[in-house]
């Protein structure tokens, strides 16, 4: 459960994981680009992979990156018009057995209505992500 500065207790989370047929590098690519993201993610992608850089997509997407450990974790802050601020996503990526297994996890999201939809659509496009390419 997580407290914001306006004291709104945001306790919803999501979390989606999805095994790619890829190396970590590629892995990395594609969560971690402009390029990456307009592959499986978003359309019009617009950001630098660095801490404190902005970024918006077509879709009306934006937020910062928060936080970025090259190959592993990527950091960002998630507001869309039609949702509540305050969200973060988190992508982690990391080796298995036959590829690179992509962890997404959307977290104080403030409803549960609001994570059943966010689930949806993070299950969506990592589907899509399954079958990307860079």
């Amino acid at each position: 459960m997580y407290t914001l500065h306006t004291g709104v207790t945001m306790p919803f989370e999501v979390v989606v994981s999805q095994i790619l047929p890829v190396d970590l590098e590629t892995a990395w690519k594609l969560v971690a680009t402009e390029q990456g993201w307009s592959k499986w993610f978003t359309s019009g992608a617009s950001f630098d992979a660095v801490p404190g850089a902005t970024y918006k997509t077509a879709d009306g997407d934006e937020g910062e990156i928060v936080e970025v450990l090259g190959g592993e974790r990527i950091a960002f802050s998630w507001e869309h018009p039609k949702h509540p601020k305050g969200s973060m996503v988190v992508i982690s990526v990391g080796s298995v057995e036959r590829g690179s297994r992509v962890e997404i996890r959307h977290t104080n999201v403030p409803t549960q209505d609001l994570a059943n939809e966010l689930r949806a659509a993070w299950n969506n496009v990592a589907s899509v992500l399954a079958n990307a390419t860079i």
